[in-house]
């Protein structure tokens, strides 16, 4: 069958990490080359035999992993066919069977006995392709210190479902298949004995294998292996005929006699004597055309792709099985970057078209809404919080001072290069393993985030640091500043370069947790809500990421600045079937955030499906 194309517009575009790799324009010319053959190849498959056949507009969105289709030689595109024939075939019987009789669809029943092991689909899942890419820039550890047990088990169930593949490679034999993973134990950090650093090892394990093994796993083997060689605490351990060579592999005392420690960081239950809702799915509308007071949440969704939160906050509903969720994380988003007039539960009805366009939804969600998410989701959550600490932590410049801010029940970690808030942590072991990836930067803590357990951690940890805070009883600091009133350790003092930079600090990072605390988000969840908690690190990062590239020549960048200069900012919005254009007015701000890529076209955004967001001028 002959497939004529007559006109085909291609984009290929980066969804997380900060570069395109060493080799921008290979990437860029062999989609071109590639990918219309593998559409084209796709077409000959699906259209009927006889006759001609018109049809006057397709969109196909093909995911792939940058470095392998970057490797792959454009005249021998097999190995990419293998990976996204499937998927481009999926999307065209689906646009295609309204406008033509396609031939039915074999079902795939038949060719598959019952009593077979399940393989792993075709196309690999949103969380296997960011471990993938974690595990390959060597971030993974990093990542997954952060995951709270929640995030690790919804991450690791999807594995063991079996989403991912690896091509027309031949299956692996489970026996192999348990010896390759006996011997990448030796490599993956011990993370800990409880139960998060063990789901830890096993998703990490995982990510090895599927990198290190020839053939294609079988997902009922990888549970089977992970089983006997990582039980899960208080679970028996499996037994094979291979016991002598099991016992030269280490398990933690406390896994080979089934106690089970709980992590002091786990915050799973966090929310169990609270009373669950149960509110009706949201209504996602199409067929918008209005104007919003403030496109400022829009103006942040090109940073969030780029940074790869999108991506990961999809993983992460998908982990949950919550994926229709999407659009109240961002109502969420939207309520919280408000303009700060707004103060309180009740909205006008500028407030509410913002709310209710950003998010696509015919109308504004319940307070129901948010705590069944908080419920659904909950500390699952930090799998995003971890991928914006891991891209924080590579763009942070070494000795820049952190700053700790008093924010919800915990504290929000700020870089005071720019003050993107780094994370939030709940307790004073999340707040270790955050400052960690710093390698012992100075700490400026303001008199509202110091507290006995702070003034322990600083003790005990011999952190760097300054404070406007009075010592109490125990501690044995001295002062540095009396102009400031500014106290370090007796031991370890801090730089005059470091002081100067506490006042700017405190001031902006007051700012931002004022405004979210005050926000409409904040008057309807807890406190440490983790969708509440989550958003405000993702605005915080959007607000400052904005400010340190407009205003950082020639005035102290923070999240607020943007916020106070942007919140104004109206646009057009128009919302159909493909796309969602927003229309802004042309002026200095719309030409600044032109001119540094903040109004690039963005994809993968959770709660607007397949539509692409395109920002034009008026």
């Amino acid at each position: 069958m002959d497939v004529r194309i007559q006109h085909c517009r291609l984009r290929v575009v980066r969804q997380g990490g900060w570069s395109w790799g060493p080799d921008r324009q290979k990437l860029v010319d062999f989609a071109s080359s590639a990918l219309p053959r593998l559409i084209s190849e796709a077409l000959s498959g699906i259209l009927p035999a006889e006759g001609d056949n018109h049809v006057s507009k397709l969109r196909v969105h093909l995911k792939g992993n940058k470095a392998t289709i970057a490797a792959i030689d454009s005249s021998n595109p097999a190995q990419l066919k293998s990976a996204l024939h499937d998927s481009a075939r999926r999307q065209l019987v689906a646009q295609l069977g309204a406008e033509l009789p396609l031939p039915a669809e074999p079902d795939a029943r038949d060719q598959t006995s019952a009593d077979e092991a399940s393989p792993m689909p075709a196309e690999p899942a949103d969380a296997v392709a960011l471990v993938e890419r974690w595990r390959s820039d060597g971030s993974l550890p990093q990542r997954l210190e952060l995951f709270t047990t929640t995030a690790l088990a919804g991450w690791l169930d999807l594995w063991l479902k079996g989403t991912g593949s690896q091509g027309e490679r031949n299956p692996v034999d489970a026996a192999a298949l348990r010896r390759a993973a006996r011997s990448l134990l030796r490599i993956i950090p011990r993370y800990g004995d409880d139960t998060a650093g063990v789901l830890r090892r096993r998703l990490h394990l995982v990510a090895e294998l599927r990198f290190h093994t020839r053939g294609s796993m079988n997902a009922d083997d990888v549970e089977e292996t992970l089983d006997l060689l990582l039980p899960e605490p208080g679970k028996p351990r499996a037994l094979d005929d291979e016991q002598n060579t099991i016992e030269r592999t280490h398990v933690p005392g406390a896994l080979e006699a089934g106690h089970e420690s709980e992590s002091k960081s786990d915050t799973s239950n966090r929310y169990e004597g609270a009373e669950r809702a149960d509110p009706d799915p949201p209504t996602v509308t199409t067929g918008v055309d209005t104007h919003v007071a403030s496109a400022l949440p829009f103006l942040l969704l090109g940073i969030l792709q780029r940074t790869g939160y999108l991506e990961c906050l999809s993983a992460t509903l998908e982990s949950r099985q919550a994926s229709e969720l999407a659009p109240v994380f961002a109502a969420a988003l939207a309520l919280i970057l408000l303009p700060e007039k707004s103060r309180g539960v009740l909205l006008d009805n500028d407030e509410r078209v913002i709310v209710e366009t950003f998010s696509s939804l015919a109308s504004l969600p319940a307070p129901q809404a948010f705590d069944d998410y908080d419920w659904r989701v909950g500390d699952a959550m930090s799998a995003a919080d971890a991928n914006l600490h891991a891209e924080l932590v590579r763009g942070h410049t070494p000795g820049t001072p952190l700053f700790v801010e008093r924010f919800a029940r915990g504290w929000m970690i700020f870089d005071t290069e720019g003050m993107f808030p780094v994370a939030y942590a709940y307790d004073v072991e999340r707040l270790d393993a955050c400052l960690r990836a710093f390698n012992s930067n100075a700490l400026l803590l303001s008199t509202a985030a110091i507290d006995n357990a702070i003034s322990g951690y600083l003790a005990e940890a011999r952190q760097l640091f300054a404070t406007d805070s009075l010592p109490g009883r125990e501690d044995h600091w001295r002062t540095i500043d009396g102009a400031r009133g500014l106290w370090t350790g007796r031991d370890r003092p801090i730089s005059c370069a470091e002081i100067a930079r506490f006042q700017a600090s405190a001031e902006a990072a007051e700012q931002f947790t004022s405004s979210c605390i005050a926000s409409p988000l904040a008057q309807q969840l807890r406190p440490d809500s983790p969708l509440f908690t989550s958003t405000a690190l993702a605005a915080g990062v959007g607000l400052a990421d904005i400010a340190l590239t407009l205003w950082a020549d020639r005035e102290f960048a923070h999240p607020s600045l943007a916020r106070n200069r942007m919140q104004d900012l109206g646009a057009r919005v128009r919302i159909d079937a493909e796309q969602i254009r927003v229309s802004l007015a042309v002026g200095r701000r719309y030409l600044d955030l032109r001119d540094n890529g903040f109004l690039a076209d963005v994809d993968g955004i959770p709660w607007l499906s397949n539509r692409r967001l395109i920002f034009t001028g008026i």
